[in-house]
């Protein structure tokens, strides 16, 4: 579990999975609703349970005092319980149904169309369903007119029936997410693990390691971070070796020459005097400047470097440079000299005038 794409493709399977619990609730919830809804607004009753609401209105009442204004919301009681709470015996939808009420004295009290008939007469295939109330007969429902019988658990089947297809529906979803899921999860991890391996190879010397940038997002501009970083560590690489071989350059100048100095000296070419000790001083002062130079580097590379600025007398400095090498030269029978300028006073003072002119 501690690679990416696994906990990538994890966290989409926990997202779709909730995203599927969530559905499947939601829409069981608002297939009962709206079903309950349907019931309510058909009058589709169980005659049992508004036999019962009208029974608890009669308990509370103590009489049948405004029952007839009471019956279409005693009506709709009885439409959410047979919704909710199951029928015995089945629930009938009355489309074209009348409801009449009638006390124990055989007087109608209440009635669905809202005409109190007092010399009404009940028909033979009317439902008859008594009203009882401390354990004693109060009245009676009669009702009559097109009836449709729904069977018992009818509610049940059609939420069952509806889950089902929910559940099904979101399942399907719910595999189509997770091939998506699997897509994006290897857009996403697969530059990611190239940058890995691309690491490791330069964590093994190997600096000329690419990464592929053809991505526009974020992953790409990470990959052209990585290569801008790659290059830099390979210039600095390639200016590291340069600045070796220039310091093995520049100590291998100075060491020749005290060594040729000293070879000198032994085989007795120059007496071994004050002067001809001179230029391998001078050389060793030389190591020590370059020593010096190298840490000056160093401190370069640190930040932490202090320039001194000094007045440098350039005739003064190349002669104490050829003086430095003037052993090896006649030693090897060839000599060198310095020459001065002459007569060149003038140009060079307009040419630095003009310079100096232009600078201003």
């Amino acid at each position: 579990m501690n690679r990416l794409w696994v906990k990538l493709f994890a966290a989409f399977a926990a997202v779709i999975a909730v995203g599927m619990l969530v559905t499947v609730v939601v829409a069981r919830q608002a297939g009962a609703a709206q079903f309950s809804h349907f019931m309510v607004g058909n009058q589709m009753v169980s005659p049992h349970v508004l036999q019962q609401v009208v029974g608890d209105f009669y308990a509370q009442q103590r009489s049948w005092d405004g029952v007839n204004a009471r019956l279409p919301a005693l009506m709709r009681a009885s439409s959410d319980g047979g919704m909710m709470g199951g029928m015995m015996g089945g629930m009938m939808g009355m489309f074209d149904a009348r409801v009449r009420l009638v006390d124990a004295q055989g007087t109608v009290v209440a009635d669905s169309m809202g005409r109190i008939d007092a010399t009404w007469e009940a028909n033979p295939g009317d439902t008859r369903l008594p009203i009882v109330a401390d354990d004693r007969q109060v009245g009676m429902l009669y009702i009559d007119g097109a009836m449709m019988t729904m069977p018992m658990g009818a509610d049940s089947a059609l939420l069952t029936g509806l889950t089902r297809a929910v559940l099904t529906g979101a399942v399907v979803a719910g595999l189509v997410a997770l091939l998506l899921a699997a897509f994006v999860v290897r857009q996403i991890a697969r530059p990611v693990i190239e940058l890995g391996r691309a690491a490791q190879r330069i964590a093994h010397g190997d600096l000329a390691v690419r990464v592929a940038t053809g991505r526009g997002d974020e992953l790409g501009a990470l990959a052209g971070s990585f290569n801008s970083m790659a290059a830099s560590l390979q210039e600095q690489e390639r200016l590291r070796r340069n600045l070796i071989a220039d310091i093995a350059h520049e100590l291998r100048t100075p060491l020749s020459g005290i060594q040729g100095n000293i070879e000198a000296l032994q085989d007795g070419v120059f007496p071994l005097t004050a002067d001809n000790l001179t230029p391998i001083h001078e050389q060793t002062l030389l190591l020590n400047r370059l020593v010096d130079d190298l840490r000056t580097l160093a401190l370069a590379d640190a930040g932490e470097l202090t320039l001194h600025v000094e007045r440098v007398d350039l005739a003064q400095l190349i002669a104490g440079v050829l003086d430095s090498f003037r052993p090896q030269a006649q030693e090897a029978e060839c000599g060198f000299a310095q020459h001065h300028i002459r007569d060149r006073q003038g140009e060079i003072h307009q040419d630095v005038t003009h310079k100096r002119g232009d600078q201003v």
